[in-house]
Formats: C-alpha cells, structure tokens, sequence
C-alpha cells in the first residue's frame, strides 16, 4: 500500500481536477464581477452558491436529503430552490462518506484491538 504522503496528494489532486469546473463557474460568475466592484458582496454570494449547489445536487440523493429533513422536522421542499444549502451540504457530505466509513472503522477496530492485545501483555495482571 502506498504511503499516506502519496494517498492525500492523489485526494487533492483529484479534488482539484473534479472541482476545476465549479471553481472556474465561481471565479467567472460571482468573484471577477465582486473584484470589478459590478456587484455587490451579498450578489457574489448568492452567484457563488448556484454552481456549488449543482455540483452537490448532481452528487446527493433525495434519500439523504430526506433523513435530515426528517431529523430537523423542518418542511420538505416542493423544488431544489426551496432545499436549505446547510441541509444539502449535510445531504452531500453523508453521501460521499458512505463508502470510505466501512474501512475507517475496521481500520479502526483493528488498531483497537492490536493497542489493547499490546497493553493486556504488557500488564502486571495479565
């Protein structure tokens, strides 16, 4: 397995060319504009959000979505204009753990246990 050094470079290398065309859609729409001063800071926000928010729509479920809507009792949305960008941000960031968070925990468990088998020998009382 390689080490970790090389594992993080790949995740930001990969973030950085998965991300680009969000980064680019903000820089063009929402940052240039605000620095140009053609807009206003709370208009740069609300341009800056909209790709953010496709790319997180495009990679979230509503199933996901639903279980914090669910959780806060707050009203579900009748379209993706009315999804809350906090709900969809947790949505998004639940949906994309899902698949590393078998590993972590029996990466886990493993050095629990190899940690524990380590102290019990080492224990006056064992």
């Amino acid at each position: 397995m390689p080490p970790n050094q090389i594992l993080a470079g790949l995740a930001i290398f990969m973030t950085l060319v998965i991300m680009y065309p969000v980064g680019k859609a903000i820089n063009d729409t929402a940052f240039q504009p605000y620095m140009a001063e053609e807009i206003r800071f709370d208009e740069m926000l609300d341009r800056a959000q909209k790709p953010i928010r496709k790319f997180m729509f495009k990679h979230t479920r509503e199933k996901d979505l639903s279980i914090f809507y669910s959780i806060t009792k707050e009203d579900r949305p009748k379209n993706k204009e009315e999804v809350n960008t906090l709900m969809l941000v947790a949505a998004y960031t639940i949906r994309n753990s899902k698949p590393a968070l078998p590993s972590v925990f029996s990466s886990i468990s493993r050095s629990s246990f190899s940690t524990w088998s380590l102290l019990r020998s080492c224990s006056p009382w064992a």
